[in-house]
């Protein structure tokens, strides 16, 4: 069973950048590229993938025009699973479909999608939604909420949800390969846009298993984020 991963770093990151400049530090960095303990953010969200026994293949997804300065830093900390690095489009959905479209088709029987700028992910976390995928056909790496969450309408609290029921979702998230190609055709035929691939999944008519995730497994999209990934880093 071949297994492949594809990490999503062709965001532009506008919340990042714009509330650097709200705080008065001026900063074009993307926040994948940013640094963490000398390592940029996406190399932090490779190496785990780089590492898991189960990953055959990584597909890495860049930013408009950084495919050739992400080769040289990918190249230059040595990983060895890279198959390609391919450019993002104008949404991360689009960014994922190129993703998916560069592996051949039915040359893999799962595929894991992650965020290039979730560099926390822990080995673990992906072994298990791997299982999950080879049990279910599909998986999402998720936490249960802990506060409670309104629902608003102009200002004004329209319904309280109810939290039990309700999950944060993280990454990585999986699918078997022929589930996760046929949702984003019919995507696509039927203009579904989404943020998150398991929406995508989903109204293709196909169930989603949740994973317990972990607290520590944050993405990075604010400079607070930034602040307390290396707070974490720290106390490693």
């Amino acid at each position: 069973m071949k297994i492949s991963a594809i990490i999503v770093a062709a965001g532009r990151g506008l919340r990042f950048l714009k509330q650097k400049k709200s705080s008065g530090k001026q900063s074009r960095v993307l926040k994948q590229f940013v640094l963490l303990k000398g390592i940029p953010v996406f190399i932090r969200s490779l190496k785990p993938f780089e590492n898991c026994s189960l990953i055959d293949e990584i597909v890495f997804v860049a930013p408009k025009g950084k495919k050739d300065y992400c080769k040289k830093i990918i190249l230059k900390n040595g990983f060895k699973k890279i198959s390609k690095i391919v450019e993002g489009g104008d949404r991360r959905q689009d960014s994922v479909l190129n993703g998916l479209m560069s592996i051949e088709s039915k040359s893999s029987d799962i595929v894991l999608v992650h965020d290039g700028a979730r560099p926390f992910v822990e080995e673990v976390l992906i072994k298990n939604c791997i299982a999950a995928v080879k049990k279910y056909g599909a998986a999402v790496v998720g936490m249960p909420m802990t506060d409670t969450i309104k629902q608003v309408q102009k200002g004004f609290v329209t319904k309280t949800l109810d939290r039990n029921v309700l999950y944060s979702v993280q990454t990585p998230q999986g699918f078997r390969y022929g589930i996760f190609l046929k949702a984003y055709k019919l995507a696509n035929k039927y203009r579904i846009f989404a943020s998150d691939d398991t929406y995508i999944v989903e109204k293709s008519g196909v169930s989603v298993k949740i994973v317990e995730g972990s607290a520590g497994n944050i993405k990075i999209t604010t400079p607070m984020d930034l602040l307390n990934a290396e707070n974490m880093l720290g106390k490693k």
